[in-house]
């Protein structure tokens, strides 16, 4: 009930957020690039901008209800054991653990993606328990790798757009050039995943 509660939540406020983050990350890859590909990249924000506005308002009545539909059922569940704590923290971590081996080197962005949740899940749970985490917490890489992804599915996003949708900014030629620094940009981040994975989950030290 609380899971099937928080996606209700979320799927109101996602399309709108999700949007917005693709017009500013093409706005971020405008000031470092130059001539027609900063203007691609600009029209490409300008053409999400747009699409936001013309979506139909996000229902904020019905998404405060929904948090404090949460907040209630939140406040009704029993006090956790220490040892299920342990328990619930280990199969956090295992998950996260599984998620990275399998995206690793790999250009799914399914895979990825899965792994980005596994992680965030694992981060919070990190930043929620503190000392009480049962293993090694690696905070400061987990927050380096959740940041890595999150920054990895903006561009795989982005990219997805401007190659399906060249008019998306405006002149196929200079969206061709977007598209290319967009490319190298998203094999870099994978890269640096990758490696802040490693260290998360494969260092001993």
């Amino acid at each position: 009930m609380f899971d099937g509660t928080a996606r209700g939540v979320m799927g109101l406020l996602a399309p709108s957020q999700n949007l917005s983050a693709l017009a500013k990350i093409a706005r971020k890859f405008r000031k470092k690039s130059r001539g027609k590909t900063a203007a691609a990249f600009e029209a490409a924000a300008q053409t999400l901008d747009a699409e936001r506005a013309a979506r139909a308002p996000v229902d904020v009545q019905a998404a405060h209800t929904g948090l404090k539909d949460l907040l209630a059922l939140a406040q009704v569940w029993p006090e956790p054991s220490a040892r299920q704590i342990r328990r619930g923290a280990r199969r956090l971590a295992g998950k996260a653990r599984r998620a990275f081996r399998r995206a690793r080197t790999s250009a799914d962005e399914t895979l990825r993606h899965d792994w980005r949740k596994r992680e965030k899940d694992r981060l919070y749970a990190v930043e929620l328990l503190g000392p009480a985490w049962p293993a090694r917490r690696r905070r400061r890489a987990s927050q380096k790798l959740g940041e890595t992804l999150g920054c990895e599915h903006d561009v795989c996003l982005l990219l997805t757009r401007m190659d399906a949708a060249p008019i998306l900014a405006n002149e196929e030629r200079a969206s061709a050039r977007a598209t290319l620094t967009l490319e190298r940009t998203l094999k870099r981040l994978r890269r640096k995943a990758d490696a802040l994975g490693a260290r998360v989950h494969l260092s001993k030290r």
